[in-house]
C-alpha cells in the first residue's frame, strides 16, 4: 500500500495501543555470564552441527542476559502519524511528509538493544569498541555492569542479519527480524504519539536525561536498561546506540508504505538507523529523526522484533 492510496476506512481507525505482556520486577539481578566469550557452547560453534538448545536458551534467559530477554507485544491495527511536520529551520526534510501509517500485523519488540552477551553467544565474537580487558575477561565479569550488558555495537546491517539468521535456524517458535522503520517509530513513542519532539513532551527540565544517553551526558555506551523505560517498558529507544532497522534509506517519505512494512530496496546498500546515540546532540535523539549508514560503527547497534511462526 503506497502513499496516497490508503482506504478511508483506515483513516477512521481509532488509535489503540498494544498491551504489555510483561510484568516488571524490581528484584532483577542477572546471574554471572562467566566464560561466555570462550565457551565452546556458543551458537557460532554449532554452525554445521546439531545445535545445542541450551545455547539459545541462554540468549533469551533473563537470568543470563537480563531485560534483553524480554519482549513487548504490539497489537495489529495500530494507526499513527509517522514523520514530522515541517517547521522553519528544523533541517528535517527527510522526516516528511508526515503521513498516516496502519500497522497491519502484530509484532513483539525487544525491551532493550541486543547486548554484547547475546551477540557473542550467537556469533562467537564481540566486535564492540566499548569493551575493556578488565570487565570482559571471563574471570572478571561483572554480572550487571560489565561489558556483556552493554549494547553490541560496531556491527553492520549485514552482521545484524546474520545474527538473526542463526537464531531463526535454531528454533521454530518465532521469526526474529529487525523492526521496520514504521514499527520502530511507533514503538519509540511508547504508546503516546504526540506532535511534540518526545513522547514525554518538549524535553522540559531536561527530561530526556532520564531516558537517554546522549552527547550531553555520555562519552560511550552504558549497560542497557540503566535509564528509565517508556510506557511500553522499552529502554534506550532514545540514545545509547542508534539502531539498524530493516528499511533502506530514502530521503523522503513520498511513496512510502502505509501498512508498516519495511521499505526495502535490494538495489540500495544504505540502511536506516534510528534513535540517535551517545554521540548525538539531544536534538537528534528523538522519535522521528532519521539517519543512515552503509557500514557498522561504534555508535550503531540493533534491537529485535519477532512474530510467532
Amino acid at each position: 500500500m503506497k502513499f496516497g492510496k490508503m482506504s478511508p476506512f483506515i483513516f477512521g481507525l481509532l488509535l489503540f495501543w498494544g498491551q504489555s505482556t510483561h510484568a516488571r520486577s524490581n528484584s532483577f539481578k542477572p546471574a554471572s555470564a562467566k566464560g561466555f566469550i570462550n565457551s565452546a557452547q556458543t551458537l557460532g560453534h554449532q554452525i554445521g552441527k546439531k545445535p545445542n538448545p541450551s545455547v539459545l536458551e541462554e540468549v533469551f534467559s533473563e537470568s543470563k542476559v537480563g531485560y534483553a530477554a524480554r519482549f513487548h507485544s504490539i497489537a495489529a491495527g495500530v494507526a499513527f502519524d509517522m514523520g514530522r511536520l515541517q517547521e522553519p529551520d528544523c533541517h528535517c526534510e527527510d522526516e516528511a511528509p508526515q503521513h498516516p501509517v496502519w500497522l497491519v500485523d502484530a509484532f513483539e519488540v525487544q525491551w532493550t538493544e541486543v547486548t554484547q552477551g547475546q551477540y557473542t553467544r550467537v556469533m562467537d565474537k564481540n566486535p564492540s569498541k566499548f569493551q575493556t580487558k578488565a570487565d570482559c575477561r571471563e574471570e572478571e565479569f561483572h554480572p550487571l555492569f560489565g561489558c556483556q550488558h552493554h549494547p553490541v555495537e560496531n556491527v553492520s546491517w549485514g552482521d545484524a542479519q546474520e545474527f538473526i539468521s542463526r537464531i531463526n535456524e535454531f528454533q521454530n517458535t518465532y521469526t526474529y527480524r529487525l523492526l521496520s522503520e514504521a514499527e520502530w517509530e511507533y514503538a519509540s513513542w511508547g504508546g503516546v504519539v504526540t506532535s511534540q519532539l518526545y513522547w514525554f513532551g518538549k524535553n522540559e527540565n531536561n527530561l530526556l536525561g532520564q531516558f537517554a544517553w546522549h552527547a550531553g551526558n555520555s562519552k560511550g555506551t552504558h549497560p542497557v536498561s540503566t535509564k528509565s523505560s517508556d510506557y511500553f517498558g522499552l529502554y534506550d529507544m532514545y540514545g545509547n546506540v542508534a539502531e539498524w532497522v530493516q528499511d533502506t534509506y530514502h530521503d523522503t517519505y513520498e511513496d512510502a508504505p502505509f501498512d508498516g512494512s519495511a521499505w526495502d530496496d535490494s538495489k540500495i546498500d544504505i540502511h536506516v538507523i534510528r534513535g540517535g546515540s551517545f554521540d548525538d546532540d539531544s536534538s537528534l535523539v528523538r522519535s522521528s529523526v532519521r539517519d543512515f549508514a552503509n557500514k557498522g560503527r561504534e555508535t550503531i547497534g540493533f534491537r529485535l522484533a519477532r512474530t510467532l511462526r
